[in-house]
């Protein structure tokens, strides 16, 4: 099977419904997608908000990802990703993410071009530091970064209650109205 409109039917999806804004690719096997075929699918799904590949054998996230404009919420949990892709900062709707339980050991720095990011769960990967650029990040409201083997945090970090990381928050404000969220939001997401 090498022609998209037969992988987009072994995966269920409908070529003809490109306008939809969730596309749910969640438990579908895609680890045995070429990979050709996962970037012409992605690109006929211009108008995708929140995209789903959770539980699927991952090791990477297709480049066609990051030129989904209207992208808002990205589940791809429990997969094998080692990295993310270094232009994940193009995705500036961005305002969810959730890799928790993959095998992450960095994050690229691109991040800190999803300003609009609010909920980042990076739980239960093998992070060693979290990038200074997330500090860029001023909408944040729910970071999770817990079970991690974080050794070094960006250089401005501060104790922060929307934070779970097994120690400080990876952002904190040297200065009234820079940098970071605000200590004293109340509530926090579990993205």
């Amino acid at each position: 099977m090498g022609d998209l409109a037969e992988w987009a039917e072994k995966l269920e999806v409908d070529l003809e419904d490109t306008e939809g804004t969730d596309l749910d690719l969640a438990e579908k096997e895609l680890g045995e997608v070429p990979c050709d075929i996962l970037e012409g699918l992605l690109g006929k799904f211009e108008a995708v908000e929140c995209i789903y590949f959770d539980e699927n054998g991952l090791t990477s996230l297709p480049a066609a990802l990051c030129a989904m404009a209207k992208l808002k919420e990205l589940n791809a949990t429990k997969n094998k990703l080692q990295a993310l892709p270094q232009d994940l900062g193009n995705l500036s709707n961005l305002e969810g993410m959730l890799v928790a339980e993959n095998e992450l050991t960095g994050l690229p720095e691109s991040i800190g071009g999803c300003l609009k990011l609010t909920g980042f769960n990076v739980g239960n990967n093998k992070l060693v530091r979290l990038p200074d650029s997330l500090c860029k990040c001023t909408s944040m409201e729910g970071l999770y970064g817990d079970y991690n083997v974080l050794e070094e945090l960006p250089a401005r970090t501060k104790p922060s209650r929307q934070a779970d990381l097994r120690g400080p928050a990876p952002c904190s404000q040297e200065e009234e109205g820079q940098g970071c969220p605000s200590e004293n939001h109340q509530e926090s997401h579990r993205w």
